[in-house]
């Protein structure tokens, strides 16, 4: 075995508890200095078979040396559409020996970032750098030893995440059907049971698969070829992914439980013959403006501005879903609570409906991609006022008709839906309310035509909601308490909001009438809410 191995079995044993030291963190960084490594190769003639006849001509990337009974071997790596492959071939006719186990380490090509320690209620965010920061704040105890106690958990909490950005599959070359992942996996299995939950999107699936090939002639031995799929990636920066760390090497069987960061950052970093410049989604969101979704039946909040993006990288580079990490907020949360943990991880996701002549809706904050090479995308929608957050949908409850001009006119609702933080007054109430917007195929401008959103106190204030067949007409019904009884009598109303379209103008929704005491509407909407929300 290589003498580096052997030297550092016992510091490798060391890491395999939680926390891991501090150091670890410091030691994560320090693969910034690694000196660079040669290009992926883009292979266009790959047939994943286990016969490395694709590869001979190609430049070998490193050997393996020979090592008591585990034959010399032959490593190439490339990349194909599916991922990365790293092929080896096994020169020598002798079978290899049962504990030979080659190592695939692979990792993004910078440094890991985290948002700032802290946590979050309905008023803002709370930094801490120092332990002096959990004295003098605005909101919360008096007595900062409790926030200076959490501060130092968090930073041994910290300190074991690196591995859950990186992978490192072990690969026996007697069974190919032996994959076992040493990093990410057994360092996730290490956590408190609450901070797997926080980080469950981080929690590594998937892996590679290898074959396997006789070399037929006289030289005898054997190809492998481990594909490594862009679904088994580590999470890296979003959205571009253009540079990797992969490393290569025999485990030593003297530690082969251990797992050694060290050996994965000293890899050089390796760009990619095929960049993966990503798009989230075809309306183009971008990474400055998060989500953290709510929840079953709960708007979202704007991610704060410490937030990371992260990926699983797709070949495609059509982008449905991001890793977020960001640090938990609740509302009243002044305090954090036990099993608050900074960061938590997030997985905001993003809806595409087709509406026809390739031109594309995409959701939560709704956003149209229009047809043609030539026409800029609109990435999102906003209102007079700018507030683009006031503009997230319900994928489940969107609908679209395409006017008579081209034009699209999109429905959302009626919906029901709860606060994210709860708080304020009336906090745990639902809003009840419907959207709808205009949007223009030739400019790609989305316009609101009415838009309605109404806190409901069931028993005080209820709504109900009526859209025509033709959606001509939107009629909105509420109820107020009748002044003067004892039993909590409500009286209805309505008002009715019509269509009006008017060739080269955005459609809207203008007020068509009005009705006092009128009977009490069918508990459409009311029945959705009346049990509280979901979860």
């Amino acid at each position: 075995m290589p003498g580096r191995l052997a030297a550092l079995a016992g510091a490798l044993l060391c890491a395999a508890a939680w926390p891991i030291p501090a150091g670890a963190v410091q030691e994560a960084r320090a693969d910034e200095r690694a000196a660079p490594g040669p290009p992926i190769p883009f292979v266009d003639d790959f047939i994943h078979d286990g016969g490395v006849g694709e590869w001979r001509a190609r430049p070998i990337d490193r050997i393996l040396p020979a090592t008591g009974s585990i034959p010399q071997a032959l490593l190439w790596v490339g990349q194909v559409d599916e991922g990365i492959v790293v092929a080896a071939e096994i020169r020598s006719g002798v079978t290899p020996d049962a504990e030979a186990t080659l190592r695939i380490g692979v990792r993004g090509a910078g440094d890991i970032a985290l948002p700032p320690i802290g946590w979050g209620h309905q008023f803002g965010f709370v930094v801490l750098e120092e332990a002096s920061d959990c004295e003098d704040r605005e909101v919360g105890e008096d007595d900062p030893t409790v926030c200076q106690a959490w501060l130092a958990r968090q930073r041994d909490f910290r300190a074991a995440l690196p591995p859950l950005f990186e992978r490192e599959w072990r690969l026996r070359l007697t069974g190919t059907d032996d994959i076992r992942e040493a990093a990410a996996g057994p360092a996730f299995a290490r956590l408190p049971e609450a901070a797997r939950a926080a980080l469950a999107p981080l929690e590594p699936g998937g892996g590679p698969s290898a074959r396997s090939r006789p070399i037929v002639g006289t030289e005898g031995g054997v190809g492998i070829e481990v594909l490594i799929p862009w679904s088994a990636f580590p999470p890296v920066r979003a959205p571009l992914l253009e540079a990797a760390r992969i490393a290569l090497d025999w485990v030593d069987p003297a530690a082969e439980a251990a797992w050694d960061r060290a050996w994965l950052a000293a890899a050089g970093v390796r760009p990619l013959g095929a960049p993966l410049d990503h798009t989230i989604t075809p309306c183009a969101y971008g990474v400055a403006r998060l989500l953290i979704p709510g929840g079953d039946g709960r708007m979202s909040r704007p991610a704060s501005d410490g937030a990371v993006a992260y990926m699983i990288p797709e070949g495609s580079g059509d982008l449905r879903s991001l890793i977020v990490l960001d640090n938990v907020a609740a509302g009243y949360q002044y305090e954090p609570g036990p099993d608050t943990w900074s960061p938590a991880a997030y997985r905001p996701t993003y809806g595409v409906l087709d509406v026809g002549r390739g031109e594309r809706i995409c959701t939560p904050v709704l956003a149209f991609a229009p047809a043609g090479d030539d026409a800029p995308p609109v990435t999102r929608a906003t209102t007079s006022e700018g507030d683009w957050f006031a503009l997230q949908v319900e994928p489940r409850e969107l609908e679209v008709r395409r006017l008579d001009d081209g034009d699209l006119l999109v429905k959302s609702g009626g919906r029901v839906v709860w606060s994210y933080y709860g708080s304020g007054q009336c906090g745990a109430c639902p809003r009840v309310g419907i959207d709808m917007f205009h949007i223009s195929t030739e400019s790609g401008t989305i316009t609101p035509a009415l838009r309605f959103m109404q806190t409901a106190e069931p028993t005080v204030r209820d709504f109900e909601i009526d859209v025509t067949d033709d959606w001509g007409t939107i009629t909105i019904y509420r109820s107020e308490p009748r002044l003067g009884t004892d039993d909590l009598e409500v009286d209805w109303s309505l008002t009715r909001h019509c269509l009006v379209l008017t060739p080269g103008v955005p459609a809207v929704y203008e007020e068509c009438g009005s009705e006092s005491n009128v009977d009490a509407p069918p508990a459409r909407l009311r029945n959705r809410y009346l049990s509280g929300p979901p979860g």
